[in-house]
């Protein structure tokens, strides 16, 4: 994979992301206002329209990620382009297995940085998540990489960062 076909999927996601919030805020919005209007239940419609509040937030964010990556100072395509090698500490992708159809798996690639995470998004399969972690291998050949309890346990120690879902698994190497 070259940097190229990276920055296409990573935009790519950004938009979708952008899209997804768009029509959260519509769904939200729409559904409190219309159960204020029917004097349905009011904290149902709050409800509702915290939700909206929260893709708001949601679409603010992708906003800000679209105007980093078109003028050129989002972090992470900028540390692939300019050789900085010392951006990215560690990066794994995690193979998400349905639970009810085992052959039903999807791929997410998580990159992180000194601070925190700085890329979660899911690739099109096994050849396109292992790509672009031999495009990190050669970007960043400083960074841990790949998945195991034992590094999850030194880059938390190492650079404190938090897990969600002390469960989440990564696939194995190569």
């Amino acid at each position: 994979m070259t940097t190229e076909e990276f920055k296409k999927i990573y935009i790519q996601h950004g938009k979708n992301s952008m899209i997804a919030a768009i029509i959260g805020m519509i769904v939200c919005f729409g559904g409190g206002i219309t159960l204020l209007a029917l004097d349905f239940n009011i904290y149902l419609a709050c409800g509702f329209i915290g939700l909206g509040l929260i893709a708001s937030l949601g679409l603010y964010k992708n906003i800000q990620h679209k105007k980093d990556i078109e003028t050129g100072v989002n972090p992470v395509l900028k540390g692939i382009e300019s050789g900085n090698s010392d951006y990215i500490k560690w990066f794994y992708v995690s193979e998400l297995v349905n639970e009810k159809d085992h052959n039903i798996r999807s791929y997410q690639f998580n990159a992180y940085s000194e601070k925190k995470i700085v890329l979660m998004f899911a690739m099109d399969g096994h050849k396109q998540a292992y790509e672009a972690m031999d495009l990190f291998t050669e970007k960043f050949p400083q960074a841990q990489k790949g998945y195991s309890e034992e590094i999850r346990k030194e880059m938390v120690a190492t650079y404190k960062y938090k897990f969600h879902n002390q469960e989440y698994k990564g696939i194995e190497e190569k």
